[in-house]
């Protein structure tokens, strides 16, 4: 019986494998990773040529809530345009400042990239699940050292195999997309009249952090931080070349861009006291091999001006926070801009 349960599984992965390379006309045997879609989502490329800013500012939700643009224009005297992406890691930045700033007709004089923990050298850190979608918006058709970086440098031989010889793996994303497209927008616009756009946004309220219980949502963000570390993530020097800071700081420096790198504060570990000390060493390595190529690097991790009270949650800041920052991050900047 078992035989022929293992049979039937068998005959019906080999058909379903050939009906959807031949429906999707999909290559086979199918290049190794993702298959990006063509389209690159340019809303940033025509806010920073409308825009025309000295100073282009890139990061994730820290920067989003961190950061006033506008308060920090006024004190530096000069234009600044925020590329803040909530979810985003080293494989979007790089796909940012490749696709969106260096394709703009208007070239800034300076990209500010905000970063914590291991983020820069961690080319597999979200770029699968939820935040594939953030990272197709950005990529090109063809991505040969994202392809390489974040999905085919980690795969061991055997997913190597299965992702090119077996379709209903290879193409699992692509796949989920397709049935919980049908199942997340058919039922709203068709019985409720609600679009695309009203599905998204009654999907996101529902399942947005805001709605977790506070000590669940607190310690979400801690275990995501935390994360950050480990499995050799914290060896500077291993990861750095396998890495997109190599790139980034070539394309900045190719196209006369000042890089700066900013450590965005949190209270993951608020002193340093409490801060391990593979933390200090990886930051450490960071710093001096950012200095060896002229890139400045500003850390405002432990900045006694930006104090527990002004924090959203672990990571996030509060008004009171972003005002603060800003202010200290204008104070830092000054001088280097003038």
């Amino acid at each position: 019986m078992f035989r022929k349960y293992l049979f039937s599984l068998l005959v019906l992965a080999l058909f379903s494998s050939v009906w959807v390379t031949q429906h999707y006309d999909l290559p086979y045997p199918k290049p190794l990773g993702p298959i990006f879609d063509a389209k690159v989502k340019q809303v940033h490329l025509h806010g920073i040529e409308n825009a025309q800013p000295e100073v282009v500012l890139l990061g994730d939700s820290t920067l989003q809530l961190g950061v006033d643009a506008g308060q920090l224009s006024s004190a530096l005297g000069q234009g600044t345009y925020k590329v803040a992406i909530p979810g985003s890691a080293s494989a979007i930045w790089y796909l940012a400042l490749k696709n969106t700033i260096l394709e703009s007709s208007y070239k800034p004089t300076t990209l500010v990239l905000f970063f914590r923990g291991t983020l820069l050298t961690r080319p597999d850190d979200r770029v699968t699940g939820r935040y594939f979608a953030l990272v197709d918006e950005l990529a090109g058709r063809h991505e040969p050292l994202v392809t390489q970086l974040s999905y085919v440098q980690q795969m061991s031989p055997v997913e190597k195999m299965m992702d090119q010889y077996f379709p209903l793996y290879g193409n699992k994303s692509m796949l989920k997309d397709k049935v919980e497209y049908g199942l997340r927008y058919g039922p709203p616009v068709r019985f409720l009249g609600c679009d695309k756009d009203c599905a998204d946004a009654s999907v996101n309220s529902l399942f947005e952090t805001a709605n977790l219980q506070p000590e669940a949502a607190r310690q979400s963000l801690i275990n995501a931080e935390i994360g950050l570390y480990g499995s050799g993530a914290e060896d500077f020097a291993h990861q750095v070349e396998h890495s997109y800071l190599p790139e980034i700081v070539r394309l900045c420096q190719k196209n006369g861009i000042r890089l700066i790198l900013v450590h965005t504060p949190t209270r993951v570990y608020p002193t340093r006291d409490s801060e391990p000390e593979f933390i200090r060493r990886y930051l450490t390595d960071l710093q001096t091999w950012l200095e060896a190529r002229d890139v400045t690097y500003l850390d405002f991790y432990h900045d006694p001006r930006i104090t527990s009270d002004m924090y959203l949650d672990a990571v996030h800041m509060n008004e009171q926070g972003r005002f603060a920052f800003t202010e200290a991050l204008a104070e830092a900047l000054r001088p280097i801009l003038k």
